[in-house]
């Protein structure tokens, strides 16, 4: 189990710029198994997008199912990739009846991550917008209240890493092992995820000038013209793949920061040493 005692080890501090840099590292070193670890969640989430064209949003209760269960692939590539960040070995997908109690365990801490980080927020922005203090002020809450909630929340999420490797490491204690780190957590969080950001922001401004027409399009309009539908499909995949591969670098921050913090596997030494 993993030692969560307070003293040094809850006082250790995430090495941020060597942290980011093993992610990348790890994450594009090794090509193939990237695309090994993405290419099913990301089929998942394509084919899901497809089955959603038929579905009139005025049915918001399938159309939000759906979009609910794209969350799901999130899940699984997050503890995957987490036990190949701790433990090495091959890439594994389901693997007996351990494997679906971490998806659930995982899947119910990112309902509460997910929570923390929207409804915090847009209740801040709302009351704001409700006591009549303008748009412009009712934004600003907004972002300072996301900025603020993204404090325990990264704290909170060296819960996922440990989750995937089976440590007995709930919540609480996953917030007093970030103790410290909260405002390093999320610079190397945002470090990591600013190319990706900027590659998203690249394929909109190209989906903007070439795909735009594919937005105005009902569902099964898409469906009926191969090309048009061939076109929607390239459009999913490039954005879907660009979202998960980010997610997995900030999967492997994580699970670094996780390894560092907890000293996990090695001696607090030789796992700087993989960082260099």
């Amino acid at each position: 189990m993993t030692e969560l005692a307070t003293g040094p080890v809850a006082r250790r501090k995430v090495p941020v710029v060597a942290v980011v840099r093993g992610a990348y590292r790890d994450v594009f070193g090794r090509p193939l198994r990237l695309c090994k670890a993405v290419i099913l969640p990301l089929l998942i989430i394509v084919g899901l997008s497809v089955a959603a064209l038929p579905v009139e949003e005025a049915e918001s209760g399938i159309h939000e199912s759906l979009l609910f269960v794209q969350f799901l692939p999130y899940v699984f590539l997050g503890v995957c990739w987490n036990r190949l960040e701790l433990l090495g070995g091959e890439l594994e997908l389901l693997a007996g009846s351990a494997a679906y109690r971490r998806y659930l365990l995982s899947g119910g801490y990112s309902l509460l991550v997910l929570g923390l980080l929207i409804l915090a927020p847009f209740a801040a922005g709302g009351f704001a917008h409700a006591m009549s203090l303008g748009e412009g002020i009712a934004v600003l809450t907004g972002v300072v209240t996301f900025l603020l909630a993204a404090w325990p929340t990264v704290r909170l999420c060296l819960v996922f890493p440990a989750t995937a490797i089976d440590e007995g490491l709930g919540p609480i204690a996953a917030w007093r092992l970030g103790r410290g780190n909260g405002w390093r957590l999320f610079t190397a969080c945002l470090i990591t995820s600013l190319p990706m950001l900027a590659l998203a922001v690249v394929w909109i401004l190209v989906w903007i000038g070439f795909f735009q027409h594919i937005a105005d399009l009902p569902g099964d309009a898409i469906l009926s013209d191969f090309s048009t539908l061939l076109q929607f499909l390239a459009v999913a995949a490039v954005a879907n793949a660009i979202q998960l591969i980010g997610f997995t670098l900030i999967v492997s921050v994580f699970a670094k920061a996780y390894a560092q913090l907890s000293g996990w596997g090695a001696p607090r030494e030789e796992i700087l040493e993989r960082f260099e």
